[in-house]
């Protein structure tokens, strides 16, 4: 009752803190015009919030297709993280989880301001802070800057990034300054997603001044009060860089920032809005910096790679219960005659590793499979479910795939060339011919209808595909393929009880 009490009065604080906070702002602090802001922001805010995701989870040994260095964790704290080495992006990023159990909420409830001490600071003047926070960043400092410190030491050249959602997004500003205390040259950036204030004014400034406020980024939802806790009333404040992060998920979208003006009027930053607009509907006043995110193969390719992600959890009890398409075994013992033991065989798209690449391991031909997917999250349920010495698994975009010439017997794409935008899908095809030994076999599913097809709510998330049409299809093969002999067929198979839906089924055998 005590743990309850306190809340709501908390809580109480709290909506008091946030209505002086809008009535202040009402009141004079400069409405200064909607700017366009840079598309990279977004796609790093995006980026790096995944992380946070992984790191409620059951440890996955490849966070977003990376190196799972070492998780830590203090169980009387609760408190707890994972460190993961980039080796694309060269980077080390330090990823705190959330509040999650018990231990968590009585961290949280811990809300009075104390000096901060914690492992290789130093002087921090005035600065105090959140009491439960400090303590459970503290049980786990020594290990994240002993994991940090060796990793730097193998990997000089590699920056920080550090990170975390909600509680853990309150230990990621305290491992931040830790880590740049130890290492004051390395670049580090610091990522937060709904984090509650973490201490007083002089703490902000702290925390400003050691990452630098061009360095830091916070989002938050313009509806989530625990980013007003604990309360300004009580002596906490935030620091730089709000992103609000408020979105509907209705047409194209633009981003944009507004500049005003917070901690008692003395320092700035900047509020990110990303809201999807019709772009019929957009005029210059509402939307003066669009930025589409739609258009490029590049956007197209993203849009892709985000859904899987989201939904792979549903998409994966959905590929583990609905049985394996009559196209797709038929297609399967077509190619597992046409093979030898032991070939090599290249699979573009994945996805969570069932039925197709289990089926492919388990044949008892021996083959040799490298299943790709352009999500780190489908290849985490990949590698779950599919665990065989026979098979490698490949986090990337399969445009940008390199082979050497006839390394492959077999290249296979069920249900993922679609996602491809057309002006990739030629140049693929082009890839896949020179990678395919002589008498190799391209076994693929396409779209037998032309057109770009963008699904807002395909399994909750938005989806993209698109269709060369029957014809189109065979065109692009024609003349992207060379020494490719090419068979079609459109073939149908059931969707649920009684939707139907057609795919123009591809098999070529490279002369």
């Amino acid at each position: 009752m005590k743990s309850i009490l306190i809340a709501l009065i908390i809580t109480a604080l709290a909506l008091c803190g946030h209505a002086a906070a809008l009535q202040n702002t009402k009141e004079g602090l400069i409405p200064i015009p909607f700017k366009g802001i840079n598309e990279t922001i977004y796609n790093k805010l995006v980026f790096y919030a995944k992380y946070c995701a992984a790191a409620y989870g059951s440890r996955c040994p490849k966070p977003m297709g990376n190196t799972l260095v070492e998780q830590v964790r203090d169980d009387a704290t609760g408190a707890d993280g994972m460190i993961v080495r980039d080796d694309r992006k060269k980077e080390i990023v330090v990823a705190f989880r959330g509040t999650s159990e018990l231990t968590d909420v009585i961290t949280d409830i811990l809300i009075l301001l104390a000096p901060l001490q914690s492992p290789g600071l130093g002087d921090v003047g005035e600065a105090r802070v959140h009491t439960g926070f400090l303590a459970s960043y503290n049980s786990i400092a020594s290990d994240v800057l002993r994991i940090v410190e060796k990793q730097l030491e193998a990997h000089p050249s590699y920056s920080v990034v550090v990170t975390g959602h909600s509680l853990g997004g309150a230990l990621a500003p305290l491992g931040a300054i830790s880590i740049r205390a130890a290492y004051p040259k390395v670049p580090m950036k610091l990522f937060t997603y709904g984090q509650p204030r973490v201490g007083n004014s002089a703490f902000a400034d702290y925390v400003e001044a050691a990452i630098g406020a061009e360095n830091i980024y916070r989002a938050v939802h313009a509806w989530d009060g625990v980013v007003t806790l604990p309360p300004r009333l009580i002596g906490y404040e935030h620091y730089f860089s709000l992103y609000d992060s408020s979105v509907s998920r209705k047409g194209r979208y633009h981003l944009q920032w507004q500049h005003t003006l917070d901690r008692d009027q003395s320092a700035s930053y900047y509020v990110l809005r990303a809201k999807f607009v019709r772009p019929q509907k957009m005029s210059t006043s509402e939307a003066p910096n669009t930025v589409d995110v739609v258009n490029s193969p590049e956007e197209l390719r993203t849009i892709v790679q985000q859904g899987y992600d989201e939904c792979a959890p549903k998409y994966t009890t959905w590929q583990s219960s609905r049985g394996i398409p009559e196209s797709v075994s038929d297609n399967l013992s077509r190619l597992f005659a046409h093979l030898k033991p032991e070939s090599s065989v290249l699979e573009l798209g994945c996805g969570p590793g069932v039925p197709c690449t289990k089926l492919l391991v388990e044949n008892e031909l021996n083959l040799t499979v490298t299943a790709v997917d352009i999500s780190a999250s489908q290849i985490c349920h990949a590698r779950e479910l599919v665990q065989s010495p026979r098979v490698e698994f490949v986090h990337s975009d399969m445009t940008k795939l390199d082979y050497p010439e006839a390394t492959f017997d077999a290249v296979v794409a069920f249900y993922s060339f679609f996602h491809l935008p057309k002006v990739d899908q030629g140049p693929m095809v082009r890839k896949i011919a020179k990678w395919l030994k002589p008498g190799g076999v391209l076994l693929m599913n396409m779209k037998n209808e032309e057109g770009d097809d963008i699904v807002e709510k395909w399994m909750g998330v938005r989806m993209f595909s698109t269709g060369l049409g029957v014809e189109g299809n065979l065109k692009m093969i024609e003349e992207y393929g060379e020494g490719l002999d090419v068979e079609a067929k459109v073939i149908g198979e059931k969707m649920g009880l009684s939707m139907q839906v057609f795919f123009h089924w591809i098999w070529a055998v490279k002369k």
